[in-house]
C-alpha cells in the first residue's frame, strides 16, 4: 500500500501539533485533542505506514522522533490491526536504514526500538537470521553498530523469542551466542565490544531460571571463549568507552556465576576472582556498583566465600568493601538536600531486582553502599570475620575499631555500618566486645551536635536483631537504649527521626514476642511511651509521610505489647484521640497514609473491643465517606461527567475502609448494646453526595455489573465483609445477597485471591440460609447452585491440589455436606479423591474450624456410602486428610466421627483389614478408638 505525499504531510502536521505551543492559551486542550486523534488513528494500517515513512525519511527531526515513538506504541498495543496487514513492507522498510548505515544515530536507535518491539510480538521469528549475516558481511561501521544495537535491544527485551526456533532454523540464541563472543574477542571497535558485552549480559540475566535452556547450554558450550572475550574487554579499559566496557564485562562476570561449578571444575575461578578484584579497585561509581554486585551475588552462594578465602582474597575484599561504605561528598549533598526538602515520601525500600525496575515502573535506588553492606553481611554468615584462626580479631580490631576513633566522621560512619553488617553473622564473637562498644555508640546516638548521618548509622547498627537481643537481656542497657531512641524520635533532623522510629518499631516488635520482656512486665513504661508516640501525631513533630507510616507500625506493635491496657484514660488522651484527629484531617485522595491509618485503627479495635465503641460513629462516617467518594468518582467517569484522566486515583482506600467497618462488627460488637448501635449506623447513615448507605455501596458492583468495577482488592474486601457479617446481619443481608449471588459467583474465575474468597463466601451463604429457617426447597436450591459452580473447580485436572481456589472449593463443599449430605452422597465417587486431597493440603491453623467442619461433612458422606473407600487411591487420600490434622485427638467430635467411619471400613474389609493397614496409616488416636493399639 503506497502513501501519498499529501498523506505524509497531513500526518507530519498532526504529529507536530502535539508539541505544546507556549503562545496558545488552550495549549493543554489542543494537546489532549491531538493525542486523542492519534489514539483513534493508531489502529489504521495506512496511518502506521505514514508513521513508518516519516520515521525513516522525514527531513524534520521532530517529526521523525514523534513518528517513531508513536509507531513503537502502536506496534506494542495494536500490532494485529495496525501492523500485520502491511507486515512484510514494515519489516523491509525498518531493516533498510540499519543495513544501509546512512541514517542519523537517533533514527537508527528509533528504528531499532521499533524492530525489537515487533520481535516481542512474535511476528518476526526469522529476524536474527536476517540481521546477523548483515553484521558479519558489512564493513560499514554504521551498519554494524546499527545491527548490533538492534540485537542488543532484542537480547534485553525479547529473550523468550530468541530461545524459540522458527521452522527449519536453529533458535536465534544458538546463532547469536557464539557470534557475539567471537565478535567481542576479535573486534577492534570499542563500541562493538561494548554492545556485544551488554547483549551477552542481557541474555544471561534474562534467561529462563531453569538449566538446559538454549541460552544456558549455548554459553556453557563456549565458556573458555567467553573468558577470552572478557579479557579482551579488559585490554580496552584505556579507550574512550573503557569505563562502560569494564562495567559491562563485570556484569557478564556476575551473570557467569550461573556456571560457578563448571568454572571451578575447569580451574578458572581463582583467576576470575583476582581479575574482578582488580576491576573493583577502579575509582568509578558505575564500575564500583557493578563490582560490588558481583561480590554480593558471589557471597550468597554456598561455597564461594570459602573459595575467596582459600585464594587469599578475603582480607583484601572485606577491606575494599569497608572502603566502599565511606560516603562521597556527592552522596552527602544528595542526602542533605533530601533532608532539607519540604517533605519526604517513602521510596521503594524493597529488594533489588536484577532487571533494574520494580513492577510499578519505579527505578530502584541501589547504591554501592547498600550492596557493600549486604555483601559484608552475607560474607560474615559464612566466614568468621572477627576471629579467624590465623589472625585473631583481624577485621573488628584491626580495621573497624580504629576507624571508630577516626577524625573524619565519614570514616567513623562507615565503620559503624560495617559493625552492624557483620553483627548478625559474627554475633557470637562480637558479643564479648559489646560492653565496650555499646556505650560509645549510644553516646553517638544521643549527641545532637554530630552529623545526622553518623547518628543514623548508629541507630541502624544497634537495631540489628543479635545486638538487640543482647540489649534486652539487661534492664540497665535496655533503659539506656530505649531512652536514647525516645530522645531522638523528635530530633530536628528527619533522617534521625526515621532511624529512631524504625528502631523503636523493632524494639516493640521484639518485646511483643518475648516472654517477660521489660516493657510488658514493668508498668512504668506504659505512660511514658504513650506520650512519646502521641507527639508524633501532632503537627509540630514535623514527621514525614515515611516516619508516620513507621509510627503506625509502631502503634500496632505497641498494641500487641500492651493489649487491653489501651482501654485507659491515658491511652485515650495521648494516643487514640490524637490518632483519630490526624486520621480525620487526612484528605480523601490520600492513598499513602489513609490506608495505613485505617489498618491501625482496625487493629486497635481488636484490642480495645467494646471500649472502642465511643469512637465508632466518626470512624464509620469517615469510612462511609471514603466509599462514597470512590463510587462518586466511578459513577462520574461512567456517565462522562468526569474525564478519566482527571479522576483521582483513590487506590485501596475503599478496601481498608471496608475492613475497618468489619473490624468494628467483629471486635467491638461484643454486647447487645454495641451491636445495636453499630447496626443503627449501618442502616441509617448516608453519604451526602449520593444519598447511599454503606450496604448499598458494597453491593453496588454486584447489583449493577454495568458499572464495571474491576479493582479486585476492593471487590474482595466487599465479599469478605458479606461473608464475615452475614450471620450477624442475616435479616438485613441475606435476601439482598441471594439476589446478587450470581454476580458475586461470576468472580470465581480469574487469578489472585478474589475467586477463593468468593468460594468461601458461598459456604457462608449456604450455612446462613440453612440456619435462618428458610424453607428446605430454598436451602437446597442455593446449595445446588453453589455446587454447580464449585464442583468443576474442585475436579479440574490442571493446577496443584493446594491451589487456594480449589482449597476453598473443597472446604465449601465439605461444609455443604454437613447440612445437605443427600445432595452429594450419590455422586461421591466422582469427587471424593480431589475433595480429600484438597482438604489434606489445608493448614489447620490457617483454616481453623472451617477445615474441621468440612471434614465432618466428609464423614457424613462416607459413612452413608462407605463403598467409596473400597478404592485404594481414595483410601490413601482419606488417610492423608485424616493425618493432616496436627492433633486430631484434641478435636473430640471429629476424632469420634473418623473412628466411626474407619470402624465401618474395617467391617467392610473383613479379613483384608490387615492388608489395608499396611497400605494406609491412621493416627494413634484413631487406631486406639478401634482397639487396634498404636500401630
Amino acid at each position: 500500500m503506497a502513501v501519498s505525499p499529501q498523506m505524509l504531510q497531513q500526518v507530519s502536521d498532526l504529529l507536530l501539533s502535539a508539541i505544546p505551543n507556549p503562545n496558545d492559551p488552550n495549549a493543554m486542550e489542543t494537546q489532549r485533542r491531538v493525542n486523542e486523534t492519534l489514539r483513534n488513528y493508531g489502529g489504521d494500517p495506512s496511518f502506521n505506514l505514514c508513521l513508518l515513512e516519516l520515521t525513516i525519511g522525514s527531513t524534520d527531526p521532530q517529526a521523525q522522533h514523534l513518528a517513531a515513538t508513536t509507531l513503537k506504541q502502536n506496534i506494542e498495543k495494536r500490532c494485529d490491526s495496525a501492523i500485520k496487514p502491511n507486515l512484510d513492507v514494515t519489516k523491509q522498510k525498518l531493516v533498510q536504514p540499519l543495513v544501509q548505515g546512512n541514517c542519523p544515530d537517533f533514527v537508527r536507535r528509533a528504528v531499532g526500538a521499533c524492530i525489537s518491539e515487533l520481535a516481542k510480538t512474535g511476528n518476526w521469528p526469522t529476524l536474527v537470521h536476517e540481521l546477523w549475516p548483515q553484521l558479519q558481511q558489512s564493513q560499514n561501521p554504521a551498519t554494524r553498530i546499527g545491527v548490533l544495537t538492534c540485537v542488543a535491544d532484542m537480547c534485553e527485551y525479547c529473550t523468550g523469542q530468541l530461545e524459540a526456533a522458527a521452522a527449519g532454523q536453529a533458535p536465534p540464541a544458538a546463532v547469536l551466542i557464539p557470534g557475539l563472543v567471537q565478535m567481542i574477542a576479535g573486534s577492534n571497535t570499542p563500541d562493538e565490544v561494548l554492545l556485544g558485552a551488554q547483549a551477552c549480559f542481557s541474555l544471561l540475566e534474562n534467561q529462563n531460571s531453569d538449566e538446559s535452556t538454549v541460552i544456558f547450554d549455548g554459553f556453557k558450550a563456549v565458556l573458555p571463549q567467553v573468558l577470552q572475550a572478557l579479557e579482551r574487554c579488559e585490554s580496552l579499559k584505556g579507550t574512550a568507552q573503557g569505563t562502560r566496557i569494564t562495567e559491562a564485562a563485570l556484569r557478564v562476570y556476575r551473570a557467569l556465576l550461573w556456571y560457578y561449578e563448571d568454572l571451578k571444575a575447569a580451574g578458572k575461578i581463582q583467576g576470575i576472582l583476582q581479575l574482578v578484584y582488580s576491576m573493583s579497585t577502579v575509582r568509578n561509581d558505575q564500575i564500583a556498583l557493578a563490582a560490588v554486585e558481583f561480590w554480593q551475588d558471589l557471597a550468597g552462594m554456598a561455597d564461594a566465600v570459602a573459595d575467596v578465602a582459600s585464594g587469599g582474597l578475603l582480607k583484601e575484599l572485606t577491606k575494599l568493601l569497608l572502603d566502599k561504605l565511606v560516603l562521597s561528598e556527592e552522596e552527602i549533598s544528595f542526602i542533605t538536600d533530601e533532608e532539607n526538602s519540604d517533605n519526604v515520601v517513602p521510596r521503594n525500600r524493597g529488594k533489588k531486582k536484577k532487571g533494574g525496575d520494580d513492577d510499578d515502573g519505579e527505578v530502584e535506588q541501589w547504591t554501592v553502599r547498600k550492596c557493600a553492606t549486604l555483601t559484608l553481611d552475607a560474607i560474615s554468615r559464612k566466614e568468621n570475620l572477627v576471629s579467624p584462626p590465623n589472625a585473631p580479631g583481624w577485621l573488628l580490631q584491626a580495621e573497624i575499631f580504629p576507624r571508630l576513633q577516626h577524625q573524619d566522621w565519614k570514616v567513623q560512619e562507615a565503620a559503624i555500618m560495617a559493625f552492624g553488617a557483620i553483627s548478625e553473622g559474627c554475633f557470637a564473637e562480637i558479643r564479648d566486645h559489646l560492653p565496650r562498644v555499646f556505650p560509645q555508640l549510644v553516646q553517638v546516638m544521643k549527641n545532637s551536635a554530630l552529623p545526622f548521618l553518623l547518628r543514623t548509622a548508629t541507630f541502624l547498627a544497634l537495631g540489628r536483631r543479635g545486638v538487640m537481643t543482647w540489649i534486652c537481656q539487661n534492664k540497665e542497657t535496655f533503659d539506656v537504649y530505649l531512652f536514647a531512641i525516645l530522645d531522638s524520635m523528635y530530633a530536628k533532623e528527619r533522617k534521625v527521626q526515621e532511624a529512631a522510629v524504625s528502631c523503636f518499631l523493632s524494639l516493640l516488635e521484639y518485646q511483643s514476642y518475648m516472654d517477660g520482656g521489660f516493657l510488658t512486665t514493668d508498668p512504668m513504661y506504659f505512660e511514658g511511651l504513650l506520650e512519646r508516640i502521641g507527639r508524633g501525631l501532632k503537627p509540630e513533630s514535623r514527621y514525614t509521610s515515611l516516619n508516620l507510616l513507621i509510627l503506625m507500625e509502631s502503634i500496632d506493635a505497641f498494641a500487641a505489647c500492651f493489649g487491653s491496657r489501651l482501654a485507659s484514660p491515658q491511652a485515650e488522651t495521648h494516643l487514640i484521640k490524637p490518632l483519630i484527629q490526624h486520621f480525620m484531617n487526612l484528605p480523601p485522595e490520600d492513598t499513602l497514609l489513609l490506608p495505613r491509618f485505617l489498618m491501625t485503627l482496625a487493629n486497635l479495635a481488636q484490642y480495645l473491643e467494646e471500649a472502642f465503641l465511643g469512637y465508632a460513629p466518626p470512624l464509620f462516617q469517615r469510612a462511609l465517606a471514603i466509599l462514597g467518594r470512590y463510587f462518586e468518582v466511578h459513577l462520574g467517569v461512567k456517565k462522562g461527567q468526569i474525564q478519566e484522566k482527571d479522576a483521582p486515583d483513590l487506590g485501596e482506600n475503599p478496601k481498608y475502609a471496608t475492613e475497618l467497618v468489619s473490624a468494628l462488627f467483629e471486635y467491638v460488637a461484643t454486647s447487645d448494646t454495641a451491636k445495636q448501635q453499630l447496626r443503627q449506623l449501618l442502616l441509617t447513615e448516608k453519604y451526602a453526595g449520593t444519598g447511599m448507605g454503606f450496604l448499598e455501596f458494597v453491593s453496588l458492583p454486584f447489583s449493577q455489573p454495568s458499572l464495571e468495577v474491576t479493582d479486585t482488592a476492593v471487590l474482595q474486601a466487599f465479599v469478605t465483609f458479606f461473608g464475615d457479617e452475614l450471620k450477624t446481619l442475616a435479616d438485613v443481608l441475606l435476601d439482598p445477597l441471594l439476589g446478587i449471588k450470581d454476580a458475586i459467583f461470576s468472580h470465581l474465575t480469574g487469578e489472585g485471591e478474589l475467586p477463593g474468597t468468593v468460594a468461601w463466601f458461598a459456604a457462608e451463604l449456604v450455612m446462613t440460609t440453612e440456619s435462618s429457617g428458610r424453607p428446605p426447597q430454598q436451602v437446597q436450591q442455593v446449595c445446588q447452585e453453589v455446587l454447580q459452580k464449585l464442583m468443576p473447580i474442585l475436579c479440574q485436572k490442571k493446577g496443584a491440589w493446594f491451589d487456594s481456589l480449589q482449597q476453598n472449593a473443597a472446604v465449601t463443599i465439605g461444609r455443604i455436606a454437613l447440612v445437605q449430605p443427600d445432595l452429594l452422597v450419590r455422586e461421591l465417587a466422582s469427587f471424593f479423591h480431589p475433595l480429600c486431597s484438597c482438604l489434606a493440603e489445608c493448614d489447620d491453623e490457617e483454616w481453623d474450624d472451617l477445615k474441621m467442619q468440612a471434614f465432618l461433612g466428609v464423614q457424613r458422606l462416607t459413612q452413608v456410602n462407605i463403598a467409596v473407600l473400597g478404592d485404594g487411591a481414595n483410601r490413601k487420600a482419606y488417610a492423608k486428610a485424616v493425618n493432616s490434622f496436627k492433633s486430631i485427638a484434641d478435636l473430640h467430635e471429629l476424632c469420634q466421627e473418623v473412628i466411626a467411619t474407619v470402624k465401618i471400613l474395617k467391617q467392610n474389609c473383613g479379613a483384608n483389614w490387615g492388608q489395608v493397614l499396611k497400605e494406609v496409616k491412621f493416627p494413634a488416636a484413631v487406631l486406639g478408638g478401634l482397639g487396634q493399639g498404636f500401630r
